[in-house]
């Protein structure tokens, strides 16, 4: 029964001190669980077990390897290609702790998600490039400035947030793009166009 599984994977971490190898071996079986949210909680239970570079969960779990682990930052872009969705999302929010910026792989694959079709895979999108790329990079400028017209609210939010974060003060595309948002049908939208 996943629900059995998915509370015993969540008491592990209370059960035992970090670094106990016969728990981490438990939960890493887990990763590959056909339920997703055991998967999710052994994620969450490895974090709390292993030490940072622990060598069994390396292969497992890359968030817990160095930034710029090249087979990491490869197994967490193809976890974009997952079926399910949160963990698109988580995958597009790990890239960012991955990598340096400027890493053009990352970015090519952040981006490609922002006409994703999942709005929550798209807002997480819109939200990372900021983290990945330098102020001033054109093609992250124009990415988010297009989902500015999205037709989901919260990633338009997203895009009047992340705008100011891509771009110099004073950048007048941006600028009249955000004041464009000022007139949008969602207050929260207006609001952060205001900010």
């Amino acid at each position: 029964i996943w629900t059995v599984r998915q509370a015993a994977v969540q008491a592990l971490p209370l059960l035992v001190e970090k670094g106990h190898e016969g728990s981490i071996a438990a939960v890493t079986g887990r990763l590959k669980d056909g339920i997703w949210t055991v998967r999710q909680a052994a994620v969450q239970a490895l974090l709390l077990l292993v030490e940072k570079g622990h060598e069994g969960s390396i292969a497992a779990l890359p968030l817990l390897v160095e930034k710029g682990h090249e087979g990491s930052i490869a197994a967490v872009t193809g976890c974009l290609e997952d079926y399910e969705p949160d963990v698109q999302q988580a995958a597009v929010q790990a890239l960012p702790l991955l990598v340096e910026k400027g890493h053009e792989g990352s970015i090519a694959a952040v981006t490609g998600r922002l006409k994703d079709g999942i709005w929550t895979v798209q807002e997480a999108a819109v939200q990372a490039l900021p983290l990945l790329v330098e102020k001033g990079h054109e093609g992250s400028i124009a990415a988010v400035t297009g989902c500015l017209k999205d037709d989901i609210w919260p990633v338009r939010q997203a895009a009047v947030q992340a705008l100011p974060l891509l771009v110099e003060k004073g950048h007048e595309g941006s600028i009249a793009a955000v004041t464009g948002r000022l007139k949008d049908g969602i207050w929260t939208v207006r609001q952060a166009a205001v900010q």
